[in-house]
């Protein structure tokens, strides 16, 4: 082309990234433009290896070409793995109308499984708003802030910014504290509980060890792979000293190769060993999760908001039944019933029962109890607590009285998306004391196997029934 017909079809935006120095950083699309009404756009990589991010300009002149040509070199190129994806630029298409054009640019984002950062009008004029700038990122829920500056920036266009959230790393070196079960005397300790049930008085808590816990980034990473990624290292220098590329260079490729395939077989088996030793289907998944295989458990939401805020929220959107009054309840009971109907009485419960109740819920509590209390430490003791519970559940049934601290549960905040902007993408869990869990599976048991043993369950009934 010529320098006069340059002159007269280079006449756009133009586009733009400015990345740190210090980010690594590659030009992937940076088409040539022979036409005015062509697409000004550049994609970036930035990052090395498993952590990189796809960054985009754009700049569309308005009534230009429509952006399906960008979205192609989109597309063959979003099959990497990224571990994030942010376009901005001008559009010149208006979010803020329904014409064909806005239609077709939303339609081509959606496809893209892209989502719109919600700004409003950006562009401004004596008489009209319009909103022909745009970022467009893979998720919404990535964007901690977004800000738009108060007055117009450019040209009367808005001057946009946004915080994005990247991936969190797998911690490196973090230090905490747990209650390690296994260091505990058990004859000891059984004693020691033994004795404490007599007075009623748990004192299991003194008895536990702890431990100081550092997570190792890749356990697998054993010494002598460590010194042979010394060595490998090693060969790198000395081939950026010398400059022999037949000798240094050749064996340092090599030895390299050799690394990753070594590593990767102590990875595999590593975890093969891991899952092995796992005989429950919860504990390999915590396994996986411990180890970042499986997606990682989402931040706690009280890392963003106080516990006085989400309890409020939860109290405003739970749906509490009025209790029943006395009168009611009087009226109720004294309703006839059919004379033919078995009359169902609860009958004291074994220590055989509690036994088996205890084990199977100690094999599956989480961590949070209401009465701050966990089975899991009690696994080699759980003959010691059957007589205790068995006793407290059958005073329980002759006195018709429930205990109130079974009656309290720990309320935990999860988190819906990986950062909440409010409340209301937070849900709570409602977790039940163990000892009551193991109360309400024993009652619950006579109860079905009553109604089960004299046919009043429904047949059309499915839910919630063993019956097959």
């Amino acid at each position: 082309m010529t320098g006069k017909r340059k002159t007269k079809y280079m006449q756009g935006g133009g586009v733009a990234c400015y990345v740190r120095d210090t980010i690594p950083h590659r030009v992937l699309h940076a088409p040539q433009i022979t036409t005015i009404n062509e697409t000004e756009s550049l994609l970036l990589e930035l990052g090395r290896g498993r952590r990189k991010l796809l960054v985009g300009a754009v700049y569309r002149r308005p009534g230009g070409f429509y952006l399906s040509e960008f979205f192609d070199a989109y597309y063959s190129l979003c099959h990497r793995p990224y571990d994030g994806v942010i376009i901005a630029g001008d559009f010149n298409v208006d979010l803020l109308s329904d014409d064909y054009e806005t239609v077709h640019f939303r339609r081509l984002v959606m496809e893209a499984s892209l989502e719109f950062v919600p700004f409003g009008a950006t562009h401004h004029g004596a008489t009209f708003d319009t909103a022909i700038d745009s970022i467009i990122v893979d998720a919404l829920d990535r964007v901690t802030r977004s800000v738009k500056s108060l007055t117009p920036y450019t040209a009367a266009h808005d001057s946009l910014m946004i915080e994005y959230r990247l991936v969190d790393p797998l911690p490196i070196g973090d230090i905490g504290f747990y209650r390690d079960k296994r260091g505990i005397a058990v004859p000891e300790f059984e004693l020691s509980l033994r004795s404490a049930l007599d007075c009623v008085c748990v004192i299991w808590r003194t008895l536990m060890i702890w431990r100081s816990m550092r997570t190792a980034r890749a356990p697998w990473f054993t010494p002598a792979l460590r010194e042979r990624c010394k060595m490998r290292d090693g060969l790198y220098q000395r081939y950026k000293r010398t400059r022999d590329p037949d000798l240094l260079l050749r064996r340092f490729r090599q030895l390299r190769q050799e690394l990753k395939r070594e590593s990767r077989t102590a990875r595999e088996a590593y975890l093969l060993n891991g899952l092995r030793s796992c005989s429950t289907e919860e504990g390999r998944w915590s396994y996986l999760r411990r180890m970042g295989i499986s997606a990682p458990q989402l931040p706690s939401p009280l890392t963003f908001f106080a516990p006085e805020e989400l309890l409020d929220h939860y109290c405003a959107v739970t749906t509490v039944h009025q209790g029943c009054s006395a009168d009611v309840l009087s009226g109720i009971i004294a309703m006839d019933a059919q004379d033919d109907l078995p009359v169902f009485n609860f009958r004291n419960v074994t220590e055989v029962e509690v036994l088996s109740a205890l084990a199977r819920v100690a094999g599956r509590v989480g961590t949070g109890s209401g009465d701050g209390l966990s089975l899991a430490y009690f696994s080699d003791t759980l003959a010691v607590l059957a007589p205790v519970l068995a006793f407290i559940i059958n005073v329980m049934i002759s006195s018709g009285k429930y205990p109130q601290l079974w009656k309290k549960s720990y309320i935990r905040p999860l988190s819906k998306v990986r950062a909440p902007s409010s409340p209301g993408q937070t849900r709570p869990v409602s977790n039940l004391p163990h000892l009551a869990k193991v109360c309400d599976r024993l009652l619950t048991a006579q109860i079905t196997e009553h109604l089960e043993s004299h046919s009043l369950l429904s047949p059309m009934q499915s839910g919630f029934s063993r019956r097959i």
